[in-house]
């Protein structure tokens, strides 16, 4: 299976802690039932993706802690 990546804020991702919210608990918890220890990619538009595991979900949020930070892999810039 793929890992999940969502786009957050990127004042989600100052901490080693990421509170999830909104739509993107929405679609973690509750459509694609994630559950601690589950590991899913948060991007912020920086270039960086924020590789996250779950701790804990409950009401209407969730927690994650930083796993590691790497330069997002993108298409090649050369045109063919």
């Amino acid at each position: 299976m793929t890992t999940p990546r969502f786009f957050v804020p990127a004042e989600w991702l100052r901490d080693e802690r990421v509170v999830l919210r909104g739509e993107v608990y929405h679609q973690v918890g509750r459509v694609l039932r994630m559950a601690p220890g589950d590991e899913l990619i948060l991007l912020d538009n920086s270039g960086w993706e924020t590789v996250v595991r779950l701790i804990e979900m409950s009401g209407e949020q969730g927690t994650a802690e930083t796993v590691a930070r790497r330069v997002v892999a993108a298409e090649p810039r050369t045109k063919i």
